[in-house]
């Protein structure tokens, strides 16, 4: 009996010893992470009546005073308008002003609930008491996200994202994406990454979804060429004329197509600006893999990136494997990738830093959705205004006579045979120069949940648009899937540039 007392005291002190233990971790965590419980929806302390309207506000680019929560925005929504259009704002402004991960409620809560900075071990659990929140004023405007909502609901795509930007500031004028968070039913999406997702809805597609690129990757691929036209034997690439046939064998096997027919010949800009698959695939198959993937890199793929300070979960991907054929080397230059082993994805979000980069010199600023911080009795400042930075390290950051060529080239697809020639025109006549550079993606299939029955499998596609005006830093980015014209995506910037180039007026 003596041994199983001391049996008992001895395990008694083991539990103790690792309780005190738990407890010192739990204390660090608390002292170094609180501000994550504090702010937190899990916290029952922000859910009581008294908090939530002590809560600070999210006052919008045009003085919107909206609140920091979406079933109050949504309530207050329903108040003022009909149940449809209620809605159908309430869909726009979600992801961007309310998303769980992303939302600028979410990464701006603490502020929200009146801490001027993290909540800590060290000043105490007096931080806890209800307050006054702080309002945090947005570079976003709710009606240019309605807007943009509403002309991607118009192209009849099953799901797309787009995001518009200052890109000499880093100011986030406006994203939304579908489908959003009036769906709220199980998953109906033309997305295989959908799949093991519970709802299509919750997935903010800006920041966390990518998309098989088409032709907008024939940006990197131009810009590979550019810097090493002569290790490729192309010193002057303008002089130097492409022959498209409408179809170009690969050696080894293998056949690249135009989807718009035989371009006849060309020199490197005119291939740009009509979107020659041949003519980028021969380019790709003489830069090789190396250079091309060294060149993706620079301009941010396979590299993390970061939203309101917030690391990214998604990225943008190009890889290829070690023996790739000259086949799959000329479609992934072309913007196709159309073998298992090649992954070509690319993210909205950087895209809009990538098309900011070529506007702005060379260098991505990086983007932001917050102006300031104020106190909600008389407006005094709590934290100032940011400032303009620049995306940091090596990413984005390219020689600015290549940024240059990059600009001219995409000019020109916004000339008189250009693909994107009607958003040219348009902005011409409204005394603008714009660039861009359009892409439509295919894919082998995609699906569609039936009730009971599995999955219907048919072909789809993506329509693209990246696109940026000259004299007035806005810029844009457009992923449309399987929308009712292959032209969705320039149709929507042909109709939101221009309420763009207004807000920032």
């Amino acid at each position: 009996m003596r041994g199983a007392g001391l049996a008992a005291k001895y395990f008694m002190w083991i539990a103790l010893g690792l309780c005190a233990v738990l407890l010192a971790e739990f204390n660090v965590l608390v002292v170094k992470n609180g501000d994550l419980w504090i702010s937190s929806g899990l916290n029952g302390h922000l859910q009581t009546e008294s908090a939530r309207a002590s809560k600070g506000r999210l006052i919008d680019r045009e003085g919107g005073v909206w609140p920091s929560r979406a079933d109050d925005a949504r309530a207050a929504l329903l108040a003022q308008k009909d149940t449809e259009q209620a809605q159908t704002e309430m869909d726009a402004i979600y992801h961007s002003f309310f998303d769980p991960a992303y939302g600028v409620a979410q990464l701006e809560s603490r502020r929200l609930f009146g801490m001027k900075d993290k909540f800590s071990g060290f000043t105490g659990l007096s931080r806890l008491e209800t307050r006054k929140g702080y309002d945090v004023t947005l570079t976003l405007s709710s009606s240019l996200t309605i807007d943009l909502f509403q002309a991607l609901r118009a192209t009849g795509a099953s799901s797309a994202a787009a995001i518009v930007g200052n890109y000499a500031t880093g100011e986030i004028l406006a994203y939304t994406n579908l489908p959003s968070v009036s769906v709220g039913t199980a998953l109906v999406s033309p997305y295989a990454e959908d799949y093991d997702r519970k709802e299509a809805w919750m997935l903010n597609r800006v920041l966390r979804v990518t998309y098989q690129p088409g032709s907008i990757q024939k940006i990197a691929t131009a810009l590979a060429a550019i810097r090493y036209k002569a290790d490729i034997g192309l010193p002057d690439l303008n002089r130097v004329i492409f022959t498209c046939e409408g179809q170009l064998e690969m050696p080894g096997g293998g056949t690249i197509y135009c989807e718009n027919g035989r371009h006849g010949d060309l020199t490197f800009t005119q291939a740009f600006a009509r979107s020659c698959n041949c003519a980028f695939a021969m380019i790709a198959d003489q830069l090789g893999p190396e250079r091309l993937m060294e060149m993706c890199e620079e301009l941010g793929y396979n590299q993390s990136l970061t939203f309101m300070d917030k690391t990214i979960d998604q990225q943008s991907r190009f890889e290829l494997p070690p023996q790739v054929t000259s086949f799959a080397l000329g479609w992934s230059g072309a913007g196709q990738g159309v073998t298992s082993d090649v992954q070509l994805q690319t993210l909205p979000y950087h895209m809009l830093l990538l098309t900011g980069a070529i506007a702005n010199g060379g260098q991505a600023r990086q983007p932001y959705a917050v102006k300031d911080v104020v106190t909600r009795d008389g407006g005094k400042i709590v934290i100032p205004e940011r400032k303009p930075s620049y995306v940091s390290g090596k990413t984005l950051a390219l020689d600015a006579v290549m940024a240059a060529d990059a600009r001219a080239l995409m000019e020109s697809v916004c000339g008189e045979n250009g693909t994107a020639a009607a958003l040219g025109s348009q902005m011409k006549s409204m005394g603008f120069t714009a660039a861009a550079k359009t892409g439509t993606a295919e894919f082998d299939v995609t699906a569609r949940r039936l009730d009971g029955q599995g999955y219907d499998f048919t072909r789809g596609f993506n329509s693209w648009i990246v696109c940026f005006v000259k004299e007035i830093p806005v810029a844009m980015v457009v992923a449309a899937q399987n929308p009712s014209s292959q032209s969705a995506a320039v149709n929507v910037a042909r109709e939101i540039l221009p309420k763009a180039i207004e807000v920032l007026r």
